[in-house]
Formats: C-alpha cells, structure tokens, sequence
C-alpha cells in the first residue's frame, strides 16, 4: 500500500508540473533496478492520455553541423507562442564513468533561461542508435509533466542515428554542404526514415555549394517511395547562426504536424513504434533471463570464449546458442 501511495504521490508531482520531480523520475528511468523500472512504468502508465496531445520532434545529425543552435531557434519559437517545451539532449558517454561529456545545456543558454523549457542532458551510456536506452520513457515522463513539445537532439556520433525515428513523430536531419561522406551516407539510408531534410551553416558556404547539395539530395528523394500520410519530403537551406530560413523551417514543421493529424498517421506511427518496442523489449528481456539460468549462462560464457580465441565465428557461435535453447526449450 505504502509503493502504491508513493507512486500516486509522485505521479501528482509530474502532472503538476514540478522539475524537480522530473528530473528525480528521469533518472530514476535511467535505473537498471528492475524495481525502479517497475515504478516509472506504473507512472507513465497512469498517464498514458496525456502523450496523445504532444509533439514529438527529432533532430539529427553528425557532430558539428549546428544541431544545439538550431535547437535553441526551434525552440525559442516553439516557446514564443506560450508552449511547453523539452528538449533531451543525449550526449555521448565516456567509456569509463558512462557520464556525459559533452552538456548541451550548457550550449543553449538563452533558451534554457525561459521559464516554459526544460532542458535534461542525458549520458548515451554508449547506446546505439543515437538515443538513450531510457528516451522513450523520458519522453512521456515529461508529456505528464505538462509540455507540449518535446526535442530530442541525438548524440550524433557514427550512422546509426535512426533510432530516434522510433520515439518521435518527426525526424529531422541536419547537415552541411561539402561534407561528401555525409551526403553519401543520406543516400545509403537516412532518407528511409527522416521527415525532412536541412542544410545548415549556409553563411560558411557558397550559395553553388549549398544549391548543389540541396540537389543532389532533392535528386535521392525521388527515388524514394511515398510516405504513409502522404507528407512529401524536401531540402531547405538555413544559417541558423544567422537566422535566416528559421521562419521556413518552421512552417515546414508546423505544416506537418498538421497534414499528419488530420489524416490520423501520426496516431498510426505512434501504434507502430509501440508495437516495435514491444517486439525489441521482449527479445531483450528473453535474453537477460535466460542467462539468469545456470545451463544457459554457461553455455553463453563458453561459447563467448570460443569466439574470443577465434575458434568459433561469430555467426557459428550464435547459430550454436540458438539449437542449445530450443532443444532445451522442447
């Protein structure tokens, strides 16, 4: 009785909107206790409808394309117009302390002055994809909490960023014209998941070689299939050190937002990266608990060992493990 009075007791601090308790609850999601897991879940549950009346925003990008000054423009209008706002930064992790080491807050001083934005740095703990393990929960946590915009800037480091795409309605990706090995590897893959795609950084260039990046990728996106709702993919040049193009950009986000939610499909995204996470949380949770069980732990550890003496393959050591459970399984 006393963990279900505390839950509610918490949950009513989060809705009244109480930083302190967000910021406690965010880095209680951070937890790997099962028990502090098992809370935040209760909360978030409790307050299910309130994410269904948020905006959800990604914005990605390898590092030093712009994405905190970009962030601080978005967010000042966003903020401008009497909105909530909650920008999670994720920032990559040191190897040794897992803390972060960067601090986009840090980068964002005028807009983290405002009353109505929240700003929480969070450490990547080395996590692929770009996010934390825990954004998706910091996300609802703070739609409880009351804010009506959330912008998640990911860590920016490698290509693997798409994750992001699994916890927002938007994504968003941030380059610069020039950088050859960035356009290529939109060709190769992002463009399958990001909304919208933004050169920045225009004042460090010519205008030949911003228009010609924005060709080129106008020319990729041709290729592409249609997107469910409908949405058509575009380039825009901006400098956001300078502020110019943030009024197109906006309208770029507003105008999606809107098409989105009359067509119901941003409702339909948010069914399927629920669906997505159920599907990648139970095979996590599988494997975790089969190596709690002393045959599989062992036989997990000797054929770890095998592959890091190069006596088996990588592949060979997971088809091995596959056959042990299920003929244990049967």
């Amino acid at each position: 009785m006393q963990h279900l009075t505390s839950i509610d007791q918490e949950f009513d601090r989060l809705q009244s909107g109480d930083r302190i308790a967000l910021s406690q609850l965010i880095t209680k999601s951070e937890s790997t206790k099962t028990a502090d897991q098992a809370f935040i879940d209760c909360i978030i549950f409790k307050g299910k409808d309130r994410q269904k009346l948020t905006r959800r925003i990604g914005i990605t990008g390898a590092p030093g394309v712009g994405k905190s000054t970009l962030i601080e423009k978005i967010g000042s209008n966003i903020s401008s117009l009497g909105r909530k706002l909650a920008i999670l930064a994720v920032d990559p992790s040191s190897s040794v302390t897992k803390g972060s080491i960067l601090g986009d807050k840090t980068r964002m001083n005028e807009i983290s002055k405002l009353s109505n934005v929240y700003i929480r740095p969070s450490p990547s703990k080395n996590f692929l994809g770009g996010i934390a393990e825990n954004t998706r929960k910091a996300i609802q946590l703070c739609e409880i909490a009351g804010y009506d915009d959330i912008i998640v800037e990911t860590v920016g480091i490698g290509q693997s960023e798409h994750d992001v795409s699994q916890v927002v309605d938007m994504t968003i990706w941030v380059g610069i014209a020039g950088a050859g090995d960035e356009l290529q590897a939109v060709k190769r893959g992002i463009m399958e998941w990001a909304d919208l795609f933004v050169i920045n950084k225009v004042e460090e260039m010519s205008l030949d070689a911003a228009h010609l990046a924005k060709a080129q990728l106008l020319s990729s996106i041709k290729y592409l299939p249609k997107a469910k709702s409908g949405s058509t993919l575009d380039v825009i040049l901006i400098s956001a050190i300078e502020n110019k193009g943030i009024d197109v950009l906006m309208d770029k986000i507003y105008d999606y937002f809107n098409i989105n939610s009359d067509n119901n499909s941003l409702t339909m995204k948010r069914l399927d990266q629920a669906n997505d996470y159920f599907v990648l949380l139970w095979r996590k949770e599988i494997a975790d608990n089969l190596l709690l069980i002393d045959d599989f732990r062992i036989k997990f550890e000797t054929i770890s060992s095998l592959i890091a003496k190069h006596e088996v393959s990588v592949e060979k050591g997971v088809d091995e493990m596959n056959k042990y459970i299920l003929n244990k399984c049967r």
